[in-house]
C-alpha cells in the first residue's frame, strides 16, 4: 500500500506521532532504571504511543513505520507482562528504535522505501539474547479520531 495521498490525514498522523514520540527517551530512560520493580503506568503509556504510531502508520500506508512500531510494541508488551526485564540492553535497543521511528516520520513520504532490517534484527536479536520471542498480538481494534472528521476509524491492529 502506497502513502495515503490525503495530505491532511498524513499531517494529521505526523503531528500525532511526533508528540507521541517526544519523550519517549526520558521515558525509556525511566524504565530502565526501575528496572524489576516496573512502573506499569510508565510502560503502559510507552506501549500506548507505540500502539498509536503503528496503528496510524498502518491507516495511512506507511509500512515501514508500522512494522517498526509492530516490533518495538511486542517488545514493550513482554515488559508490561513481566515477561522481559527492561534491562540497558532492552533499553537501549528500544531507544535506537526510537530514534529510526523519529527519523522515518521525518522523512514519511520516502520511509516506505529506507532501509529499516537491520533495527527489525536488533530487536529480534535483543529478545533472542534473552530466550524469548516476540510473541504476535491478538488482532485487536483501535480507534482513531482525527479532528474535523464525524466518523471515528476503527483498524484491525496486525
Amino acid at each position: 500500500m502506497a502513502p495515503i495521498e490525503n495530505d491532511e490525514i498524513l499531517e494529521l498522523f505526523l503531528e500525532e506521532s511526533r508528540d507521541n514520540i517526544g519523550g519517549l527517551e526520558t521515558d525509556f530512560l525511566d524504565i530502565e532504571e526501575a528496572g524489576e520493580d516496573i512502573d506499569d503506568d510508565l510502560v503502559n503509556k510507552v506501549f500506548r504511543a507505540i500502539h498509536s504510531i503503528k496503528g496510524g502508520a498502518g491507516f495511512v500506508g506507511l509500512n515501514n513505520i508500522k512494522e517498526l512500531a509492530h516490533k518495538m510494541e511486542n517488545m514493550l508488551n513482554l515488559v508490561r507482562n513481566r515477561e522481559l526485564i527492561p534491562t540497558g540492553d532492552i533499553i537501549s535497543v528500544l531507544l535506537s528504535g526510537t530514534d529510526r521511528l523519529a527519523h522515518l516520520l521525518e522523512n514519511a513520504i520516502e520511509s516506505n522505501e529506507i532501509e529499516i532490517a537491520d533495527i527489525l534484527q536488533q530487536l529480534d536479536d535483543a529478545l533472542s539474547e534473552d530466550g524469548d520471542e516476540a510473541p504476535v498480538l491478538d488482532n485487536e481494534m483501535i480507534s482513531i479520531q482525527i479532528p474535523g472528521l464525524e466518523d471515528v476509524i476503527e483498524i484491525g491492529a496486525a
